[in-house]
């Protein structure tokens, strides 16, 4: 058996800190394209261990950011911090990312990943007179003895929101 094979199989493990985020997932409430506002969330981040551990800056994607604390900050054995992060986008769509918050203790580097997600909608609307695209709706001049005039109008929803309308103003004459 002098030229016999030998499979040997070496397995690694690595000891993970009793360091955690909680939620593990943030999820921002939805926006929509038209608002100028920023959603904000809370991160908690949770020390189990029996000694201190450095937070170090996160790595973390546009358009989501860390907005506190200052990094890098000690994280006493058995204690907590906060980190407020903010998501703002006014282009529709589904956002899917995580924050990457790298700590350090004993020698020993590790992290901790929180996924984050984010939806932003569209109120859109277009608006058709007798089957053609208008920005303005037009009633026609009134002649003679005419007392009223009738112009039709479709209102499309090409957003992702449900839509109401509703007459601003009374206009004298004007009856929707």
């Amino acid at each position: 058996c002098k030229d016999a094979l030998r499979v040997v199989y070496n397995f690694a493990h690595k000891h993970r800190m009793d360091v955690e985020a909680q939620p593990n997932l943030l999820e921002f409430d939805t926006l929509l394209a038209c608002e100028s506002i920023k959603k904000v969330m809370k991160l908690n981040i949770v020390n189990n261990e029996d000694f201190s551990v450095e937070i170090r800056q996160p790595v973390i994607a546009l358009p989501f950011k860390v907005t506190s604390p200052a990094f890098p900050f000690t994280l006493n054995a058995h204690s907590s911090e906060e980190l407020t992060l903010e998501f703002y986008s006014n282009v529709p769509g589904d956002y899917s990312s995580k924050i990457n918050i790298p700590f350090f203790a004993n020698g020993i580097r590790d992290r901790i990943d929180v996924l984050l997600h984010a939806t932003v909608l569209s109120a859109a609307y277009r608006i058709e007179s007798y089957g053609k695209p208008v920005k303005e709706i037009i009633f026609p001049e009134l002649k003679g003895c005419e007392d009223s005039s009738i112009t039709a109008i479709q209102i499309f929803n090409t957003g992702d929101v449900p839509l109401t309308f509703s007459q601003q103003t009374d206009i004298p004459g004007i009856t929707l």
